[in-house]
């Protein structure tokens, strides 16, 4: 009989090594054993701004915080942002479903897993950069994500599984590693707004639905890699107008795959036209051609194909000339045109407006103004009169137009970048915080060796904020639902990049961008 107590008693020491306790408003599950924390749930929820630190103290025992648990921040309407330490590897299921006014959220490198529904109905987050670390990505993770405009994948991630990014209705750009063998079915499924995307050089497989309902996808390019599409993958693309196949050997499709191959054009290896026009359901494209751009012209504005875009750019170079570009500074007569290879080709100004070094803040301006001031609030800003409600429509994009800043200033092709634009540098550059000659800032290094150096210049309103702690750059891009805000890039001393919609009266800077 002692004996069994005894081991009862030694199983209860073993086992009971894991306990729930609050610490500075936050709910963690403590285990003893191994001194982790993992963030959990709690009675009350979360709200507003959430820093998650990467170690805790509970009677004098330090935990290492290492996860995310599931459901932890489930459906928690009040939760605006989340910064998450570099520790954690692991996010759970549904750890942010339905946060719907999550605007942002930083998964540091070191993830390697993020859970099934993890943010699904995130309704209000804009952008996603998935590490490098992450390996896996459950299904429908960012489903139902409607304002979600950028993702930048991880190269470690293989697959992209069912429903993944589904009726993300807002999604204009993505970025997918050649790691990525298998588009999973409805993967892509309802992104009204994709009109374009370069599918991964190693990729096999797209399965049912991948794309259905993508009604602005216009063309698409199906890598030479890709042996199997399933049925109903680009059903309901009602825009497409152009479908490449780069397989020189036509493989098996059903009749589903594409829907309105009377008004497509259907363009393969010009040595295999005759192989593709006698193949079941490939031979009903209406129009068949080869796809002589390939062979005619090279890619000319950086995007990662060939196609009747480089044809386009070759007119434009020809008629307006083409802007020298360059790697770094090549001397002290800024701005200069940096070559960042990006995809799209846009080139980004070496110096901020106003500034004469590629370190100097330059000047501060208000959404859709040009001239600098004093003051900075709804009093003082001269496209509204006078009040939030009050604000003028300028449209949709204001780069090259009169209220474009950049293109007043420094005239030619410069002008304000997009919220795309900005995306595409962040995922596609390399990120380090400097400091040059006594700026904080952060430099940006393209694939090519090309960089640019943004300082973190802060803000103005009535003085000026943040100095050498954050950056915050303006776009071209309003809020089209509320014209008193307008989307600001964001990045800050702990290398977090974010977007927000600010007040369009604040004064923040401007780094140009050509095309």
């Amino acid at each position: 009989m002692k004996k069994i107590i005894l081991t009862f008693l030694f199983s209860l020491v073993v086992f009971s090594v894991s306990f729930a306790h609050l610490i500075d408003d936050i709910e963690y599950q403590l285990n003893l054993n191994n001194k982790t924390a993992v963030v959990t749930s709690k009675s009350d929820g979360y709200s507003g701004f959430v820093n998650i630190p990467y170690a805790v103290t509970y009677k004098d025992v330090t935990y290492t915080v290492t996860g995310i648990s599931n459901y932890a921040f489930n459906s928690d309407q009040d939760l605006y942002f989340v910064i998450m330490p570099y520790t954690v590897t692991k996010i759970g299921d549904y750890a942010f479903h339905n946060c719907s006014n999550l605007t942002y959220v930083d998964i540091p490198y070191g993830v390697t897993s993020i859970g099934y529904y993890a943010f699904y109905g995130c309704s209000n987050l804009t952008y996603v950069d998935i590490p490098n670390s992450v390996t896996s990505i459950g299904y429908y993770a960012f489903s139902d994500c409607e304002s979600l405009t950028f993702v930048k994948i991880s190269d470690e991630v293989t697959a992209l599984g069912l429903g993944l990014f589904s009726n993300c209705t807002n999604l204009k750009y993505v970025d997918i590693p050649n790691s990525v063998t298998h588009f999973g079915t409805s993967c892509f499924s309802n992104c009204t707004s994709l009109t374009s995307i370069n599918l991964p050089s190693n990729l096999t497989a797209i399965d049912i639905c991948a794309f259905q309902g993508c009604s602005s996808l216009s063309s698409i390019t199906i890598p030479k890699s890709v042996t199997r599409i399933n049925g109903g993958a680009f059903e309901g693309c009602t825009s497409l107008t152009s479908v490449t196949v780069n397989n020189p050997v036509p493989f098996e499709i059903d009749n589903t795959v594409f829907q309105n191959k009377a008004n497509t054009t259907l363009y393969v290896p010009s040595g295999s036209l005759s192989h593709y026009e006698a193949a079941n359901y490939w031979k009903d494209f209406k129009i068949i051609k080869p796809d002589l751009l390939s062979v005619l012209v090279g890619d000319v504005n950086y995007d990662g194909d060939r196609s009747l875009a480089d044809i386009i750019e070759l007119v434009d170079i020809i008629i307006n000339g083409d802007p020298t570009p360059y790697l770094n500074c090549p001397d002290n007569h800024h701005p200069h045109f940096i070559d960042l290879g990006l995809p799209s080709g846009t080139l980004w100004a070496c110096c901020n407006v106003g500034a004469t070094t590629p370190e100097d803040s330059g000047g501060f301006f208000a959404w859709g103004e040009t001239m600098e001031k004093d003051k900075y609030d709804w009093s003082t800003y001269t496209l509204c009169n006078g009040s939030s409600s009050t604000c003028y429509n300028l449209g949709s994009n204001i780069a090259g137009t009169t209220y474009d800043v950049a293109n007043v200033k420094w005239g030619g092709s410069w002008m304000l970048p997009t919220q795309s634009q900005q995306g595409e540098l962040v995922t596609n550059c390399s990120k380090e915080w400097l400091t040059i000659n006594g700026v904080n800032g952060v430099k940006f290094t393209g694939k090519n060796g090309g960089s640019i150096f943004l300082p973190a210049a802060g803000y103005y309103d009535n003085s000026r904020h943040n100095n050498g702690v954050s950056g915050a750059y303006w776009s071209s891009t309003p809020n089209t639902s509320n014209y008193d805000t307008a989307y600001l890039f964001n990045f800050t001393v702990y290398m977090d990049f974010f977007w927000v919609y600010s007040n369009r009266y604040s004064g923040f800077s401007v780094r140009p961008v050509s095309k």
